[in-house]
């Protein structure tokens, strides 16, 4: 994929039109090396995998070289890009630009969340990309876990826990420590946050709230729904 990726770019200096091409680089999870003995991706919320890369790239207008310390979440990309090109945004949508944020003298005080989650991979099976293999999917409507973090605070809350688990995390946003002493009716706030996020999710939804069968077939047609 490096390959690949560094003809696209070259392509575009050929072309001419590097200094105001916007170029995206994120990445949809990380993975766990075994750190906490644990290897993979799909059982846990450690920040080596839910802590991922994105790095934004434009010449003629985006400073190069600044890092941004705020929480920034996947929902968030689409939005920004359409703010950079002038794209009005005019449906209501999850994420929101942090366009802002990066043109910001100072950095922001208050944040939003960002949530995140896990559905355990069953043994022994392939990737879910196979989605014939996955019947099971239908069934599995409820993660394994859900968490959030916001600025070096972040909670994590398993399918089977009575209460989530609180960490302080370090200036890097790399390194979580476990937080004790956490109010019990703090704890039960930051369940109560998590479970209201999800079940306002497309997962989360009821029924009659999911996929109309005019999304149903367009995903189909993408190649993302068996025919």
């Amino acid at each position: 994929s490096d390959h690949y990726i560094g003809r696209v770019l070259e392509q575009i200096k050929t072309m001419g039109i590097r200094e105001r091409t916007l170029i995206v680089l994120a990445a949809d999870h990380g993975e766990s090396l075994g750190e906490n003995g644990y290897w993979g991706h799909g059982d846990r919320l450690s920040q080596g995998i839910v802590h991922i890369p994105l790095i934004l790239s434009r010449p003629a207008t985006l400073p190069q070289g600044t890092v941004l310390r705020e929480d920034v979440g996947l929902l968030d990309i689409m939005p920004t890009i359409l703010d950079y090109v002038g794209v009005p945004v005019r449906l209501p949508i999850a994420g929101k630009s942090f366009k802002p944020l990066i043109e910001a003298a100072s950095h922001s005080t208050t944040q939003d969340p960002v949530y995140f989650l896990t559905y355990n991979e069953p043994p022994l099976l392939p990737p879910r990309w196979i989605s014939w293999i996955w019947s099971w999917a239908k069934t599995k409507m409820t993660p394994s876990n859900l968490g959030f973090a916001m600025q070096d605070l972040k909670v994590v809350l398993k399918e089977d826990a009575p209460q989530p688990q609180v960490f302080h995390l370090d200036a890097t946003g790399n390194v979580e420590r476990p937080s004790g002493n956490i109010a019990a009716a703090q704890l039960t706030e930051y369940g109560q946050r998590l479970n209201k996020w999800f079940q306002a999710t497309n997962r989360g939804l009821k029924p009659e709230s999911q996929l109309s069968q005019e999304d149903i077939e367009m995903l189909r047609s993408l190649g993302y729904i068996d025919p």
